[in-house]
């Protein structure tokens, strides 16, 4: 917790620890080392580091922790999914679950692997985002319009 700049997420710990602790008593549970992959589409590439890997009731399953108080959206969901499904499926073995776990309310979300048009259309959306914001980052002086 010491690397950890922001004194809200360092608030919020001790509470998320007690919530995921709640998550793993319902649970048989075995650690294993979580997979990691980087995801590429069209110029845009993520890195995709889901932070636990257990067996639950059999199953190889990743997980991406979402600490946030704001309830987990299902389209953050589905687009967390689809990015861990396509990155790391190839890595894991055939019957792995690929989940996101909502730490405060101790619910994973965990469905068969998404279709991945969501995803690339929001791969593709950053990247024209980012192309708009080039001028900015790559020292380049942006051009005024006098009135």
């Amino acid at each position: 917790m010491s690397k950890v700049q922001s004194e809200i997420k360092k608030g919020r710990f001790p509470e998320a620890i007690g919530d995921y602790n709640k998550f793993l008593k319902k649970k048989k549970t075995e650690w294993f080392e979580p997979l990691r992959a980087l995801w590429e589409h069209e110029g845009v590439r993520i890195s995709v580091n889901p932070e636990l890997g257990f067996i639950i009731d059999g199953k190889p399953t990743v997980i991406k922790l979402y600490f946030k108080n704001e309830p987990l959206s299902k389209n953050k969901v589905n687009l967390t999914r689809a990015l861990m499904c396509d990155a790391l499926q190839y890595k894991a073995p055939p019957e792995v679950v690929f989940g996101v776990l909502d730490v405060q309310r101790g619910k994973v979300f965990k469905t068969p692997c998404p279709d991945f048009a969501l995803l690339k259309s929001e791969a593709k959306s950053l990247e024209v985002i980012w192309e708009g914001l080039t001028p900015f980052h790559s020292g380049v002086p942006v051009e005024t319009v006098s009135a």
